[in-house]
């Protein structure tokens, strides 16, 4: 990831997503369960599980874990990545 530079702020970044996916968006930036997204949005969690799947894809992450870091690192962008380890 470098130091950040030339990377798009975390509104350009959650611009690509649809209002459904900007809330759960936001329950996974929590480090909330899927079961609370589910119980909170009013939907099963599968489809809190399918979501989150089209979340990663856009964002190009593996899992939460990768999306939080390319969230602190748009927060954050003169932090670099050995700063964070």
């Amino acid at each position: 990831m470098g130091t950040g530079e030339n990377m798009p702020g975390l509104d350009v970044l959650i611009q690509c997503l649809t209002p459904r996916e900007k809330e759960v968006f936001f329950f996974i930036t929590r480090g909330l369960p899927n079961k609370v997204a589910a119980a909170e949005l009013g939907v099963s969690q599968r489809t809190i599980e399918a979501h989150r799947a089209r979340i990663f894809r856009k964002m190009h992450v593996r899992n939460a874990t990768e999306l939080a870091r390319q969230v602190f690192s748009r927060l954050n962008p003169h932090i670099s990545d050995n700063q964070q380890a």
